[in-house]
């Protein structure tokens, strides 16, 4: 999408697109936040690895929340194709119809206004510090409740888990877009969506109260939303729910500024400075954990444990484990590419038909549970249990590192029981990342990646307490 910046008459690329969230700094430009009062843009600041500057940008804001809108205020700007200004209204209202029948306003976050340009349009609403949701063990997974079934529960603050809080409040919000015509935004917000869960997110000011914490923070609209909602406004609607007073206002940008890209080279040579550099081993896990720490998935009291544990002897093998993993992803490519180069030159094939083995090759390996570079990664745990002559603290990192992809939640899974917080942020560090390969379903904060944390986390520990109880009964 191309728009105007400072110097005339020339387009300048931005990298903005439908779905990005921006973190915006206002300033109002006479002090007063006033209805049509003037903000201007002072910085902005995109999720990922681009940074953007802006200056002298205006934006007017309607009176809605004004209040509330202190000069160097941060807000968040949701960029949409089309309807920013429409959806702005339904998402007030649908605030408004949240304060009445869900408890409190908190649950679906403060609308600001809305922005339009040409080619450009976006609503502009309050900044939340949140997260998607803390990735919780669950030692009871056959007994895992389920209140979206039952979404007229009047006790939601006594879930102990956000899981189940999340889970409830998509049942109720579900219901009540649909009960203000807006199906298309309610199918959206289903549990069952899959990707109901990536649009509320829980405020880390109120983690304590898992239900409480919980807003909802995406409502761009369809046209036929919006007609709908238009058709059932006046008779769905409490005549007592605040106006809402737009005002357009218009964005140009600066060129974006990504930050220094990381080389090949650095990229190639990382995993081998891991390997020989103790002390660079030791600084990459402290870098998760703070990262962790940042993303929700670590209190500051367990990231402040593990930093005490982290020199203990089987955590450094653990991360000379991981180095060599890390060494050896790329080993089954090369090994099907060497062989399969050597196999058409042995029988003389054709450059199609070689490609067409190669290819057959690397799809086979890629489902297959074992493969080339899984095998030789369990022979170096092997070694490792040889050399250190302790089979009891390493033989469920032995077993999993054969096997392709469980291989690399082997140490996680196998720390459960020494390094219990360690363990469970690693495994959903690995979970969380390996799910986003996947398009669209992979996206963070959603249900396909919480069942695959439950699979290679949750699971392995229920079937470990079953185990357990097993044999205590057999011992009686």
């Amino acid at each position: 999408m191309g728009v105007h910046g400072d110097c005339p008459l020339q387009k300048i690329p931005a990298h903005l697109q439908t779905g990005d969230v921006i973190a915006v700094r206002l300033s109002s430009v006479d002090g007063a936040a006033t209805a049509r009062a003037v903000f201007r843009i002072l910085s902005v600041h995109p999720f990922g690895r681009h940074q953007a500057y802006a200056k002298a940008q205006v934006v007017e804001l309607p009176p809605r929340g004004l209040s509330n809108l202190k000069p160097e205020s941060i807000c968040a700007l949701f960029p949409q194709r089309e309807g920013a200004l429409e959806s702005a209204f339904i998402q007030q209202t649908v605030r408004g119809a949240a304060g009445r029948w869900l408890g409190s306003e908190s649950f679906v976050a403060e609308i600001y206004g809305a922005c339009e340009a040409p080619g450009f349009q976006a609503r502009v609403q309050e900044w939340i510090d949140g997260r998607p949701w803390k990735l919780e063990i669950d030692r009871r997974l056959n007994a895992r409740q389920h209140p979206g079934e039952h979404p007229d529960y009047r006790q939601p603050n006594s879930f102990p888990d956000e899981y189940a809080a999340k889970e409830f409040l998509l049942a109720r919000l579900s219901r009540l877009l649909k009960d203000l015509g807006l199906e298309s935004l309610a199918k959206h917000y289903r549990w069952n969506s899959w990707l109901g869960p990536t649009r509320v997110v829980m405020r880390r000011a109120a983690e304590n109260k898992p239900y409480a914490g919980l807003a909802a923070i995406d409502f761009e609209c369809r046209p036929d939303d919006r007609a709908h909602f238009t058709m059932s406004l006046t008779a769905s609607i409490p005549s007592e729910l605040p106006p809402f007073e737009p005002d357009l206002g218009l964005i140009s940008r600066t060129p974006m500024k990504p930050d220094e890209p990381i080389s090949l080279r650095e990229e190639l040579l990382q995993p081998l400075r891991l390997l020989f550099n103790p002390s660079l081993r030791t600084q990459w896990l402290q870098a998760q954990l703070e990262a962790g720490q940042s993303e929700g998935m670590l209190t500051s009291e367990e990231a402040a444990h593990i930093r005490e544990q982290i020199h203990d002897p089987f955590i450094q093998t653990y991360l000379k484990c991981m180095a060599i993993h890390l060494c050896m992803l790329p080993t089954t490519n090369i090994i099907v590419i060497i062989g399969g180069i050597l196999y058409a030159m042995a029988h003389r094939l054709p450059l199609q038909e070689s490609i067409k083995i190669v290819v057959l090759a690397l799809a086979f390996f890629y489902v297959f549970p074992a493969s080339p570079g899984s095998i030789l990664r369990g022979l170096f745990v092997l070694a490792v249990v040889i050399r250190r002559r302790r089979l009891h603290r390493f033989k469920v990192a032995l077993i999993l590192s054969f096997w392709r992809y469980v291989g690399y939640m082997a140490f996680p899974l196998q720390m459960v029981s020494t390094f219990p917080s360690l363990a469970r942020f690693l495994a959903a560090r690995w979970a969380t990342e390996a799910v986003h390969i996947v398009p669209v379903w992979g996206q963070p904060g959603g249900r396909l990646e919480h069942r695959l944390f439950d699979l290679f986390f949750n699971v392995p520990i229920n079937l470990g307490r079953w185990w357990a109880e097993r044999r205590r009964k057999n011992s009686r």
